[in-house]
């Protein structure tokens, strides 16, 4: 009967039935002296995240996790033969990957080797020739062979001096009309060390530069620069190959920037890793144009510090040219680098296509563009770059950088004084 006067019972949940015990513990801890209250200042509530939320960050982290292996294992679908009436002046892979078969199907071509100078030098100057017979009217190719001899120090590990002779160039050049007295300059080697037929090191960027050419040579828009093609062959011994150029040739005094071609690696995405000296117009241009940007300033920072044991003909271009430059390398599947599996198979369908509208891109970007007839006025100022999953390129003047990181360590030290104040 409701009104009775009864008293009424309340349940208590066990869960506040703890609280209580652990508060009443508490108490009686402080007033036996047990734990120093000035000790409980310094303890921090603990925060539990709940299931839910911690299966969440861990779903977001799988899904992040799987947009980037995706990403770096997204290639363009290659062209064939069949699509070129559908896509005039695209780089085609099919017709590229012709020209890397036929390189590598001589074997290893160390320099000095039957195979490197005589097999592989054939074989690049018919391919030039038929380019060049076949080449629109509005272009001139020149095909020239170049045997040069000289030694240089080279800075690398303890310090060297480096002598060669009769070492073997193929270089070509495009002009279109008369009276261009600025070149762009791509480079690349033939010749590969004795273990390896080195077909990603390097033999796929001399298939690249073919296509290139095959490309520019089939169009009817005049060039405003001209452009040389560099095959060397003999960049494995240290380098020569360059050396021999771009203190020699008779084409070396019109170049004002250059592209380097190589690899550590068998395919995938080729990685813009150095840039310059200065010249931040180089890598504003390839995060214009290139529409597979894949670029990070890291890489520069590494290779220059000297902690990789390696080096390219950047350095030779830099170092004794003088002129800027982008460094460009495939670096997947690094365990093929130099030895017998670096072969045309193991380099995934869809890598060469993705070089060579990179690179189709950039060079014909700079092949018109005003700034090669004036880099010296382009020349000052340092970059940081990197691209964002593939898709775009960031990049801002390296005193941004500077500002950026006195700002983080100056917030740093801040919030590690206030902390400090606040503990007492």
């Amino acid at each position: 009967m409701f009104g009775s006067g009864k008293p009424k019972l309340v349940s208590i949940s066990r869960h506040q039935q703890n609280e209580e015990n652990h508060v009443k513990k508490k108490e009686a801890e402080l007033n036996n002296g047990s734990v120093d209250p000035d000790d409980s200042k310094y303890k921090k509530d603990e925060i539990k995240l709940s299931t839910w939320y911690t299966l969440g960050i861990g779903i977001w982290c799988l899904v992040v996790f799987g947009l980037v292996v995706y990403m770096d294992t997204r290639l363009p679908e290659p062209l064939t033969l069949t699509d070129i009436p559908a896509n005039p002046g695209r780089f085609i892979e099919e017709r590229a990957r012709r020209s890397l078969r036929a390189l590598t199907s001589v074997g290893a071509r160390p320099a000095g080797s039957y195979e490197n100078e005589v097999l592989a030098v054939d074989l690049l100057v018919k391919e030039l020739t038929s380019i060049k017979e076949r080449a629109k009217p509005v272009h001139r190719v020149s095909i020239d062979i170049q045997k040069p001899r000289g030694s240089f120090n080279l800075q690398f590990v303890d310090g060297l001096t480096h002598t060669y002779k009769n070492i073997q160039n193929v270089v070509a050049k495009v002009e279109s009309g008369a009276g261009a007295k600025h070149a762009l300059l791509v480079n690349c080697h033939f010749d590969s060390v004795p273990q390896s037929p080195g077909a990603s090191d390097d033999a796929v960027s001399c298939a690249i530069m073919l296509e290139v050419l095959e490309i520019l040579t089939q169009s009817e828009e005049p060039l405003r620069h001209n452009l040389v093609l560099l095959f060397n062959g003999a960049e494995e011994n240290m380098m020569p190959g360059s050396h021999g150029f771009i203190t020699q040739h008779m084409w070396a005094d019109e170049v004002r920037a250059f592209i380097n071609l190589e690899s550590c690696g068998s395919g995938g995405r080729e990685l813009v890793f150095q840039t310059g000296p200065g010249h931040p117009w180089l890598v504003s241009t390839y995060a214009d144009v290139a529409p597979h940007p894949f670029a990070s300033v890291i890489g520069q920072e590494l290779f220059q510090s000297g902690v990789i044991p390696a080096d390219t003909d950047y350095r030779i271009f830099r170092d004794y040219g003088n002129i800027p430059g982008l460094d460009i390398a495939y670096m997947k599947n690094g365990y093929v680098y130099h030895t017998k599996f670096d072969s045309e198979e193991n380099i995934p369908s869809g890598s060469i296509q993705r070089a060579g509208d990179n690179l189709l891109a950039v060079v014909s970007h700079i092949l018109q563009s005003e700034v090669l007839a004036d880099t010296h006025s382009h020349r000052e100022g340092g970059v940081v770059f990197f691209d964002f999953l593939g898709l775009f390129m960031i990049h801002y003047p390296d005193w941004c950088g500077v500002l950026f990181n006195l700002w983080l360590v100056g917030y740093a030290f801040y919030k590690t004084l206030e902390k400090v104040r606040n503990s007492y």
